[in-house]
């Protein structure tokens, strides 16, 4: 055991009882010694809007669990830090939710966009699931058998088939800026990433009428100007083309294209995301459900 995680062992409140599952799993029952290893695990929380208490043996009505997740990084041990009612990006040090507005939303991950080669922080990423439980469940039936990180996130079939499942009841890709940004380079990015791709998705998926929608999209950051750090940008897609932008809590467009669709999937944990971190940590976490 490194010594980072020896210390995280010595300085953790010691409950009655800890349980660690799976992060979609509410099986109340399973209980485990206290281990703190040099990979990953997920706990869980027992929150209520005043108190979050650590493997409490009792759940009261009204009560719900939510994910704790540890990240191996390097030789000692990185955490997504859990909050009361957030998830702390490590990288940025930016909060997501644990639960959207709409309250079927739940987070899966979240990760950072970075700007090579000085790793700028641009904004931060976390992907959301709508009916998380059933989708993870759909989803690890058909890849049960895989139990390595590098080799899930290789797999450009396991990828399409989230993608597929998630869209049958939504998902969501959220972004918060990390750094103050104009409009105009946030159009300029998006662009760069997914001018591309529409065009695959014409030539080779049979999805036509991408660049318009993606017009539409740039005119989103540019009508909102300057972007301070914290605000959130909310790609919300349900069946396989429907997409709604909103930018702090306002609706900016409505976009019923595939193209566009697939091709923001793709962006984000296609073969080639413009986060790798954030693709990996969604990979972990749908490991730590099987």
């Amino acid at each position: 055991m490194s010594r980072r995680a020896a210390s995280l062992v010595r300085c953790a409140p010691r409950p009655h009882r800890w349980f660690f599952t799976s992060i979609h799993s509410r099986a109340h029952e399973l209980a485990c010694p206290t281990r703190i290893t040099q990979g990953h695990y997920i706990g869980l929380l027992e929150t209520t809007k005043r108190t979050t208490t650590y493997g409490s043996s009792n759940t009261a009505p009204g009560r719900s669990w939510l994910p704790w997740t540890l990240l191996a990084l390097g030789g000692g041990i990185a955490y997504a830090e859990p909050l009361q009612d957030s998830l702390l990006e490590k990288d940025t040090g930016l909060k997501f939710p644990l639960v959207l507005d709409d309250g079927t939303s739940t987070i899966v991950a979240a990760g950072p966009r970075l700007m090579t080669p000085l790793k700028v922080k641009v904004y931060a990423i976390a992907l959301y699931l709508r009916n998380r439980e059933q989708t993870m469940s759909r989803v690890a039936m058909q890849w049960s058998s895989i139990h390595d990180t590098t080799e899930l996130i290789s797999r450009t079939e396991f990828w399409d088939a989230l993608r597929l499942d998630a869209s049958k009841d939504g998902f969501t890709v959220v972004l918060q800026v990390a750094r103050q940004v104009t409009g105009k380079h946030m159009q300029v990015g998006f662009d760069r990433a997914l001018v591309k791709r529409v065009r695959y998705a014409a030539k080779s998926l049979d999805m036509p009428g991408g660049k318009d929608a993606l017009r539409i999209l740039n005119r989103c950051f540019l009508e909102k100007g300057t972007m301070n750090p914290g605000c959130k940008i909310e790609l919300g897609m349900s069946g396989s083309s429907e997409l709604s932008v909103t930018i702090d809590g306002k609706v900016y467009a409505e976009i019923s294209n595939p193209a566009i669709c697939w091709s923001i999937w793709d962006m984000f944990f296609g073969e080639s995301p413009v986060s790798p971190e954030t693709k990996e940590q969604v990979a972990r976490s749908f490991l730590a459900s099987l």
